[in-house]
């Protein structure tokens, strides 16, 4: 929130909040925070008029990664981030009478994973990374960097935060090993136990 109010326009948050109440943070990203954005976006609208203006929706990417594309849940939160849109799509219409121009785009698509590749012991086995008797990282070439799904999102909203712990959640669900100087928030070197660190077979 810090860095959102330094970026933003001095004092324009504070404004919209104490009409509107608090205004989601960067990792509050469900179709219940797009709503709330939706509130504030169209404020600005009523009260600012800007000629130029963006809106970025999270919630159906966050369900997704959770759930699979066009599962219930998946379509639920489409549904209502379709009344979103329209809310927008009103108030800049009212906002600009016959003069605004809506485009609604996306960043990328979803389909469907049936199973997982564990892709760690392939390149370990490539000589990409090493670890010793304990299973700790020793040295590595190249690196995996698994990102997305549910795990990553516990990790992060349980306050681990930075890149780190995303990707030593993601390396314990493919039964891989992460680069040293993505080990912890502290740098110290993560050790992995022989289950954890042992091939898997790939599928």
């Amino acid at each position: 929130m810090k860095l959102q109010r330094a970026l933003s326009t001095q004092g324009l948050e504070q404004e919209l909040s104490a009409d509107l109440g608090r205004y989601p943070g960067g990792m509050e990203e469900t179709v219940a925070e797009d709503e709330i954005r939706a509130r504030f976006a169209i404020r600005l609208l009523e009260k600012k008029h800007p000629g130029f203006f963006t809106v970025y929706l999270t919630g159906l990417d966050t369900e997704e990664h959770l759930s699979g594309p066009f599962s219930p849940k998946s379509n639920e939160t489409l549904e209502r981030l379709d009344a979103i849109v329209g809310s927008l799509r009103a108030a800049a219409e009212k906002a600009a009478p016959g003069r605004a121009t809506i485009c609604v785009v996306s960043d990328h698509g979803f389909a469907a994973v049936e199973h997982d590749v564990n892709l760690y012991a392939a390149f370990r086995d490539a000589g990409l990374f090493t670890v010793d008797k304990d299973n700790a990282i020793t040295g590595w070439k190249a690196m995996l960097w698994p990102a997305g799904g549910q795990r990553r999102r516990d990790a992060c909203r349980s306050g681990r935060s930075g890149s780190a712990r995303p990707r030593e959640s993601a390396a314990r669900q493919t039964g891989g090993a992460i680069p040293p100087t993505a080990s912890s928030a502290s740098g110290r070197r993560r050790k992995f136990s022989a289950a954890e660190a042992s091939p898997r077979p790939l599928t």
